[in-house]
């Protein structure tokens, strides 16, 4: 059950508590953490306030909750993510798929990143929970990447892939973070930015030329 939540006890309960947290996580992907507010939460599910507080003690805990689904939803898609990555590519290409689905991951969650991550700056609760989710991503990405490459470049693979790892997790979230423009004047469109890092990448990992 999910964090800080009271845990109901019948199914019209449990379906309850289920609108309330799939309209929490709507708010945040469209208002952000700032937009969150207990009467809107009660608004969009059709609940009454008065429910919620039998669940949450505010929005503080309402929000421990909204992370926790969201990040059950991260986990979920992370578990498979590199399976299905033919492992008969070049080497090159392996790490191109892998940096890819990484991409595709955070893409298609962007919005509610943003308020994980932001969030996450001021509130060290929230930065922990992130955490741990980026850390099991990491040792899915990083066993992908020693299990598959068959022809590593760099003398240390297991710190090579780690900070692989880093590199690309650093340039995308401060890309949701922050937009394609703040540390730099130049235009880069997400795909080119992926593509790019993704042959830097390739170049630390397997001692290719960039070029």
């Amino acid at each position: 059950m999910d964090a800080l939540a009271r845990k109901p006890m019948q199914q019209r309960s449990r379906a309850t508590l289920e609108k309330l947290l799939a309209a929490g996580v709507e708010l945040l992907r469209e208002r952000g953490y700032e937009g969150l507010s207990i009467a809107d939460v009660s608004a969009r599910a059709g609940v009454s306030v008065g429910s919620i507080y039998q669940r949450f003690d505010g929005k503080e805990a309402l929000f421990t909750a909204l992370q926790e689904r969201i990040l059950q939803t991260l986990d979920a898609e992370q578990t498979d993510m590199f399976t299905d990555i033919d492992r008969s590519l070049p080497d090159e290409r392996l790490v191109s798929e892998a940096i890819g689905r990484l991409a595709a991951l955070f893409r298609r969650h962007e919005p509610l990143l943003r308020v994980m991550i932001l969030r996450g700056a001021v509130d060290e609760a929230t930065r922990q929970r992130g955490s741990r989710s980026s850390v099991v991503l990491a040792q899915s990405f990083e066993t992908f990447l020693l299990s598959s490459i068959r022809a590593f470049g760099h003398e240390r693979p297991e710190i090579a892939a780690d900070v692989c790892f880093r590199i690309v997790y650093a340039t995308l979230t401060r890309r949701i973070m922050s937009g394609p423009r703040f540390e730099s004047g130049a235009d880069i469109s997400w795909e080119m930015l992926v593509a790019e890092v993704a042959r830097a990448c390739s170049a630390y990992l397997l001692g290719l030329k960039a070029g």
